[in-house]
């Protein structure tokens, strides 16, 4: 899932309304004064983590999750098309005390004007999704041109993961699981009971004549784990609109959108999307090494200590880390139960710079997200 969801799995969610600076009082009345209506296609859950209560909102059209707070969520499931903000922003305070300030409802009308969640009797919403839609047409031609990080979309998956569905059932099964284990135990004797062997076969892996090898192995490896990625997602009734190849730093990555995965209440189910890629490749690295044991000097020998090579070591270093925005990062943000963690932890940590360096106050967010 090396970056399977455009991103869009994280940073649309729980939104940090933050109020907007230099803000003059006329503006402020204007956005007061407005009258927004909730778009009826949107889909919302309540859901419970731990002690916190919040809202997913799904962007059905445009594959796009939010997340926000229960307050939020009052005064955003109130817009009617008929009532000003300040309106509902009152009426909700008074019937059941939940208060937001008058910055806090500028903050948040702003926010769904701009991620095109309301339409507005002040705003020319056809013209403004058009516009977007321009800015995001230059911004993907822009990423396209870049050598260093592209997404290339290539196909729709959905067809064909879902013919492979009745016959891979048993990867997310019980006792494929149990498989799973006894196989590592297995291969963890091996590797102990072969270290040596390890260490002399490792200095010979990137010698003349075996890229391509390597390469083949790669590719085939890549494929499995975005497979079964894609698999997971379908298993728990989510879709794959989109599969493709990733260029990051001059490095061709294949990928899967499985963003519907924050359609699942259960966080163990988005977490064995995150992690199913890393789960099948890992038991045919083992397999691999296992089978690298027991064989004889030669080419079918070589090709098992490449695959185990590439589906363990290079797993580890990259799809499980989870400083770097892969599979270990989504799974490690799930169970902290933190979404948006690295631009949150990008966002603080600078902001904690700026403070410390130039005494600039830290940003005030207003969002009473759970």
């Amino acid at each position: 899932m090396n970056t399977d969801h455009p991103q869009a799995k994280t940073e649309d969610l729980r939104p940090e309304f933050n109020a907007s600076s230099g803000c003059g009082e006329d503006v402020r009345e204007k956005w007061l004064g407005a009258v927004l209506k909730l778009r009826p296609d949107l889909h919302f859950e309540y859901r419970q983590q731990g002690e916190s209560q919040f809202v997913v909102v799904e962007d059905t059209v445009r594959s796009k999750f939010f997340q926000i707070g229960t307050s939020e969520f009052k005064f955003i499931a109130s817009l009617d098309g008929r009532r000003s903000a300040r309106e509902i922003a009152s009426l909700i305070g008074e019937k059941d005390g939940t208060i937001l300030s008058d910055e806090q409802v500028v903050a948040i009308c702003q926010w769904l004007l701009n991620s095109n969640l309301v339409f507005g009797d002040q705003v020319d919403n056809t013209k403004r999704l058009e516009i977007q839609a321009a800015a995001r047409g230059r911004q993907q031609l822009m990423g396209y041109l870049n050598p260093i990080s592209f997404k290339l979309p290539l196909f729709n998956p959905n067809k064909v993961l879902s013919r492979l569905q009745p016959f891979t059932g048993w990867l997310f099964s019980k006792w494929f699981v149990v498989a799973w284990l006894i196989l590592a135990s297995v291969a963890m004797r091996d590797l102990w009971t072969n270290w040596s062997s390890v260490e002399s076969s490792s200095f010979g892996i990137l010698a003349e004549g075996r890229w391509l090898w390597l390469l083949l192995v790669w590719v085939a490896l890549k494929v499995i784990h975005e497979a079964a990625h894609g698999l997971a997602c379908r298993k728990f009734g989510g879709e794959v609109p989109e599969a493709g190849i990733l260029m990051l730093l001059f490095t061709p990555m294949a990928y899967v959108n499985v963003t519907s995965s924050w359609r699942f209440s259960q966080r163990w189910q988005r977490i064995a999307v995150a992690g199913a890629g890393m789960y099948v490749e890992l038991f045919v690295a083992m397999l691999a090494l296992v089978f690298w044991a027991r064989l004889d000097a030669g080419i079918l020998r070589d090709i098992s200590f490449n695959i185990f090579i590439m589906g363990s070591v290079t797993t580890i270093l990259f799809n499980a880390n989870p400083l770097m925005r892969f599979d270990g990062y989504y799974i490690m943000s799930d169970m902290l139960g933190i979404p948006n963690l690295y631009p949150k932890g990008t966002r603080g940590t600078g902001e904690q710079v700026k403070r410390l360096l130039f005494g600039t106050p830290v940003s005030p967010n207003i969002c009473n997200a759970a």
